[in-house]
């Protein structure tokens, strides 16, 4: 998936891939997200939840997002 064709998503949308680590970072995310979560693009790409989200909530979306990526369901 492209940038541009996360922007034809009409609401927040992000794309994640794991690094060389095996960590799930954003590699995408929509004009929509960005609004949304108040955060610039350029401090998203390349961080994972936890970094991303602080607290509790970045935790929990990290959990979740290892998860997806260990058992290949969204």
């Amino acid at each position: 998936m492209t940038p541009e064709l996360l922007e034809t998503i009409g609401q927040p949308a992000f794309l994640l891939e794991p690094d060389q680590d095996g960590l799930p970072i954003y590699t995408g995310v929509n004009e929509a997200w960005v609004n949304g979560v108040k955060r610039p693009r350029h401090l998203t790409l390349g961080e994972t939840a936890k970094t991303v989200f602080p607290g509790r909530f970045g935790k929990v979306a990290f959990e979740h997002h290892i998860s997806c990526l260990q058992h290949g369901v969204p």
